[in-house]
């Protein structure tokens, strides 16, 4: 057997070399980096620790087999995995740390299991502590007749070390005997660090903030970024003082040049906003140093505006150093991210969601530039600036989704603790939060509270109908504003009828005549599909005797106006529509809403216009959902307060098998039984009773179904099982789903050209990967060898361009219209004409339970 030649470690590099010059790719410069980003050796046990981990994180790199992997990437040779180099790191880490404190009380026992841990998934998904569980265990496992460490200058990462930590006595000698004696005593350390935990949960009074602490991935975040940043040469962007002046000034022009503009009606709602963000202003400067705030204005008064004076404010101050927007949807996302420009002045606000890879205007890397490796060996060799920048928040505005901020108070892979860091010190805008899953609520409040605690920044939750909060934190948010309007914008009247598709299209169209744009909201997407089917038949044949009515319409305010329908613009919109799609039509809805369109408008969609979308209607008919849901979408009606109260109407929709769809939408059974006690009691009431209504909503709902179910998934992490922070999403489980590739591009041009109405990522990404039909992408997805061929990040950018066209199928109805090869997690609709160009495959999602907005 041959045994491959040792590179000394001194000459070992990291990372590619840009050119000849391996110096400033040297491992050793890698390592020492990343240890001073993490702790000070000469500092207490925990940051010699953290030092220590850095110093070693990387150093299963030092194998001869990773040193030719990484030679042959940068000079352009044959190209060979170097395989996983974490276990090997996570093995010198622990021996050294058993060196470093040979006799240590149990919590340096759960610090060293967890940055062992740290170092040993550094590239992937992070672990549990678990004694049975060897985070090494690949170490033993030969590569070609050799195990990797034989391939080692072990006295020469040893001797590197000592420069440290002189009571590191390990040797090129003595590594094997302790490596291989080394399984049974992570299992002790294992089985300690989980009782430790268990024990200081169990000893405080605050056992949940306690949990909400332990599960802070802060240390891991320091390891991560320290990696990520030095392999990329990135740096941390963030406020001056300064920039944020020059900000407020920008904002505070665009305020003025609004209520300017406002005219009519709509300078009294134009006045509000600006006394609200006032007082929102003079709070937080009366109160500069509190954790957890709260801005509780009714829709339409500017909370976006409101929260981010605020946050420029804290930068100003030096409190805080950048700031971070959170959203429920992209659709949300898009709209405030333009506002935040169009408000600060400032163009390079940083846009995350999970399909924002292509939206950052940058490189699209070089097609062919195979690598060969697997996933770990690619993240750790291409670090992509974009793609860092993205995953890092590295920007002085971030606007990102409800999603990938769970991933950072609840991270499952090692990457997305990158954004830890950037939580740091900043100002935290969280828009519309009452959209979050009821069994989540309680422990995202306290990850929340224990973050912000422990990275020193500051939130602010903002929304119209703020559900309890106090009791699920230990200090009570600080509301910055509560106004309201002095003079109702909408009116809510309640229903008792049933209405059948049929009947509430015919409902619909009446009141478009009446008011001239009118919003229709129903809560699953084959509802609405189904009366946006029966409207656009009677809008296009023309309403008949057969189309009378029946008895549910008796006692409606309606009028058998017999006008010409030619004018009215009718819109599907809906979770079964691609992400192209959607976009393009919300688009095209706010054109017709624009005044002088000289067009009525009528939408019929899910609940996907409820919260944040900056659209308003003169009448909007919603199927009855829950109290929160019903007052969020009111606020879509006479957003702006442009003239009388729009007309809200609660309606109960009536399926033909007499199957009520909203069980399988708010599934909490105390939620409808609550709203539907205040909706009897509240027959009619107007947009100034609103408050007082969802506050009792949540003080009779909260009561008996307190948000804290998931809550033990925290106390499992915490006490070393990891996995269970999967289960924190912030919209709860879904019915099993199977996103399908579609590949329709909706054209608004006589033309029929494609590139046109596509985002100019996707443009560009289709030009880089030579694709010149839509249906073209699925083909390559499906060619092995293509995907092979792709970089990490190449396959990231595939893989979101590929979104753009991918929408979520009931698993039940899939099963006869999609074909799914096995092992792959995207199918294709075995006919095309499955998906329709208004209603996407809504009409065909045929599953009752099923329910996507």
């Amino acid at each position: 057997m041959q045994v491959a030649s040792v590179v000394p470690f001194e000459q070992c590099i990291a990372r590619p070399a840009s050119s000849d010059d391996r110096r400033s790719n040297l491992l050793s410069s890698h390592l020492l980096y990343v240890a001073e980003a993490m702790g000070d050796h000469g500092g207490d046990l925990e940051s010699r620790l953290m030092f220590l981990a850095g110093l070693c994180h990387d150093a299963g790199k030092a194998t001869a087999r990773w040193q030719r992997y990484i030679s042959s990437s940068s000079f352009n040779g044959v190209v060979a995995s170097g395989g996983n180099h974490s276990p090997l790191g996570s093995l010198i880490f622990f021996l050294c740390a058993e060196d470093i404190c040979p006799a240590r009380p149990p919590e340096n026992d759960y610090l060293i299991a967890n940055l062992t841990l740290d170092i040993a998934s550094h590239h992937s998904t992070l672990h549990d502590i678990d004694p049975q569980a060897i985070p090494w265990e690949e170490v033993f496992v030969p590569f070609r007749g050799t195990l990797g460490f034989e391939t080692i200058d072990l006295d020469g990462l040893f001797g590197f070390i000592r420069n440290y930590y002189p009571e590191v006595g390990l040797s090129s000698e003595s590594f094997r005997s302790r490596a291989e004696a080394a399984d049974r005593r992570w299992e002790r350390v294992a089985q300690r660090a989980k009782r430790y935990a268990a024990r200081l949960m169990e000893r405080v009074s605050n056992y949940d903030f306690t949990a909400a602490k332990l599960i802070l991935r802060d240390r891991t975040a320091a390891l991560i970024a320290g990696d990520r940043f030095h392999a990329a040469a990135l740096e941390s962007v963030e406020f001056t003082q300064a920039e944020a002046r020059r900000a407020i000034e920008s904002l505070t022009l665009e305020c003025e040049r609004r209520l300017r503009m406002a005219t009519g009606s709509a300078t009294s709602v134009a006045q509000l906003r600006a006394r609200a963000q006032t007082e929102a202003l003079e709070s937080y400067r009366s109160h500069p140093d509190r954790t957890i705030y709260s801005l509780e204005l009714a829709t339409g008064l500017g909370k976006t505006f409101s929260a981010l004076r605020v946050g420029l404010e804290a930068i100003a101050s030096g409190r805080c150093r950048r700031i971070i927007y959170v959203a429920p949807y992209i659709s949300i996302l898009s709209q405030s991210t333009e506002v935040i420009k169009q408000g600060t002045g400032i163009s390079d606000v940083l846009q995350h969601h999970h399909l924002s890879v292509l939206e950052q205007g940058g490189h699209v890397g070089p097609a062919g530039e195979a690598d060969g490796a697997d996933e770990a060996d690619s993240e750790a060799l291409l670090a992509d600036d974009d793609a860092l920048m993205l995953d890092s928040w590295q920007a002085k505005i971030v606007t990102t989704t409800f999603n990938q901020f769970f991933l950072a108070l609840f991270p499952r892979r090692a990457q997305h603790t990158m954004r830890i860091q950037a939580l740091k010190d900043a100002f935290v805008i969280i828009d519309e939060p009452q959209v979050l899953d009821h069994a989540t609520w309680g422990a995202f409040l306290r990850a929340l509270e224990a973050a912000a605690t422990r990275l020193n920044f500051q939130a602010v939750l903002c929304t119209a109908t703020l559900p309890q909060a106090s009791n699920y934190l230990d200090e009570a948010p600080l509301c910055l504003s509560k106004w309201d309007v002095s003079e109702p914008r909408y009116v809510v009247g309640v229903s008792d009828e049933a209405f059948y598709a049929h009947d509430l299209a015919y409902l619909a169209i009446e009141k478009v005549k009446e008011h001239g744009s009118v919003a229709v909201i129903l809560n699953t997407v084959a509802d609405a599909a189904n009366v946006y089917v029966e409207a656009k038949r009677l809008i296009n044949g023309g309403i008949s005797c057969d189309d009378t009515p029946n008895d549910s319409m008796r006692g409606m305010s309606m009028g058998r106006s017999t006008d010409s329908m030619s004018d009215i613009k009718i819109f599907h919109l809906s979770g079964g529509m691609t992400p192209i799609h959607k976009t393009l039509w919300i688009e095209d809805i706010r054109d017709a809403l624009a005044r002088g369109s000289g067009v009525r408008c009528l939408v019929i969609s899910t609940q996907i216009l409820e919260a944040g979308v900056d659209l308003s209607f003169r009448c909007i008919i919603r199927s009855r959902s829950v109290i929160p849901s019903i007052i969020q979408t009111a606020g879509r009606g006479n957003r702006h307060g442009e003239g009388n109260p729009a007309e809200i109407i609660v309606v109960d929709f009536a399926r033909n098998d007499g199957v009520d769809p909203r069980r399988y939408v708010y599934v909490n059974p105390v939620f409808r039984e609550v709203t539907d006690n205040l909706l009897g009691r509240y027959k009619r009431f107007s947009e100034l009773e609103s408050r007082s209504i969802i506050e009792d909503f949540y003080q009779q709902a909260f009561k008996r179904n307190p948000p804290t179910g998931m809550m033990q998934a925290i106390y499992d992490a915490a006490g070393g099982q990891w996995s269970s922070i999967s289960r924190l999403e912030p919209f709860g489980g879904d019915y099993p789903k199977v996103d399908v590739f579609v590949p329709f591009v909706p054209s608004r041009l006589p033309s029929g050209s494609t590139e046109v109405d596509l985002p100019k990522g996707v443009c560009r990404a289709l030009r880089y990967f030579g694709i010149s039909r839509i249906s073209e992408i699925y083909e390559l997805y499906l060619d092995k060898g293509f995907r092979r061929g792709l970089s990490f990040q190449d396959r990231k950018r595939f893989m979101a361009m590929m979104g753009y066209f991918c929408v979520g199928m009931s698993s039940k109805r899939a099963a006869s219209i999609v074909s799914l090869q096995r092992n792959l997690g995207i199918g294709r609709l075995r006919d095309d004409d499955h998906y329709d160009a208004e209603t996407g495959i809504a009409l065909v999602e045929d599953s009752a339970e099923f329910r996507i907005m």
